[in-house]
């Protein structure tokens, strides 16, 4: 049932709840936190061939069920994507400075088998929005370099590139720091 749904996902842009899949986004409940951890454990272990060696999946994996991630992850606002019931992608937003101007966008993770569909691009875009609802004019984030183009496309611009500890605990990342004004 879900890979038919990834399937017509690809080939269907309707989310009205027409005769193709339905796709939401929404705030993530308490309820969600345990599939939030696994969709991001998987999406890890999915990419780690490009960006991770075995012994960093390992830590990476153990990082995202801590109590210390999932702390982290309480002070941040998390959205998700529902498709057809299920929760497939994450991502959250929060303050970036002390400002109060600028909102850093984190945790966008898409579960392996529906990665490519645009669910991330929803995802960031409807974090975007809640963030510009509560005061936010500006955004940042610190990503994979993979996903430099999906931000590019929603107008971020790249600030530098380097290594960060951010996203990961105890994992260094080749990443870009990006910015849309």
């Amino acid at each position: 049932m879900v890979r038919a749904a990834a399937k017509m996902l690809k080939s269907s842009t309707s989310d009205t709840g027409s005769k193709g899949p339905t796709l939401v986004t929404r705030r993530a409940g308490i309820d969600d936190y345990s599939t939030i951890r696994h969709i991001q454990s998987s999406a890890i272990r999915s990419q780690a061939d490009k960006l991770l060696d075995d012994s960093e999946v390992t830590v990476a994996t153990r990082a995202v069920y801590s109590p210390a991630y999932s702390a982290e992850l309480f002070l941040k606002t998390v959205h998700v994507a529902i498709l057809n019931g299920d929760l497939v992608g994450t991502c959250a937003w929060g303050p970036s400075d002390d400002r109060g101007t600028a909102a850093r966008i984190s945790a966008l993770f898409v579960a392996p088998l529906f990665q490519g569909n645009g669910i991330g691009r929803r995802l960031i875009e409807d974090v975007e929005r809640d963030a510009t609802h509560n005061g936010f004019s500006r955004f940042t984030a610190t990503v994979p370099v993979s996903l430099v183009p999906l931000f590019a496309a929603l107008d971020f611009v790249t600030a530098s590139f380097g290594t960060s500890r951010d996203i990961i605990p105890d994992v260094s990342l080749q990443v870009a720091f990006l910015k849309k004004p």
